[in-house]
């Protein structure tokens, strides 16, 4: 597994159980809470970053799971059946609300 990785994700857990202690031993103002995070964000955007573009521009072999390549993103897809992109059949949205009671 690639080393740069174990050690990003040693930092960012060390990271996170700090602050998750800090939260618990006292009560923290809303500024330090705030820093908190951001603090354990960064931990997490490096994990991120070095997944998805960490060697030489390239994904991270050693991820858990594959970066999906660009051929089979949904784009592709839509021009493969002559869909235009942002334009989806309605019969393939779901409906979020039943509008079905309501009168004129």
């Amino acid at each position: 597994m690639c080393e740069e990785l174990q050690s990003l994700k040693r930092d960012a857990v060390r990271v996170i159980r700090t602050v998750k202690k800090i939260r618990r031993s006292r009560d923290v103002s809303f500024y330090e809470d705030a820093e908190l995070n951001g603090i354990k964000h960064k931990c997490i955007n490096a994990i991120l970053k070095h997944l998805l573009a960490g060697h030489q521009g390239q994904p991270c072999p050693a991820g858990d799971r594959p970066i999906v390549s660009p051929s089979k993103t949904i784009t592709s897809s839509l021009v493969k059946r002559r869909i235009a992109p942002g334009t989806v059949p309605d019969e393939t949205r779901p409906a979020c609300i039943d509008l079905s009671w309501a009168g004129p």
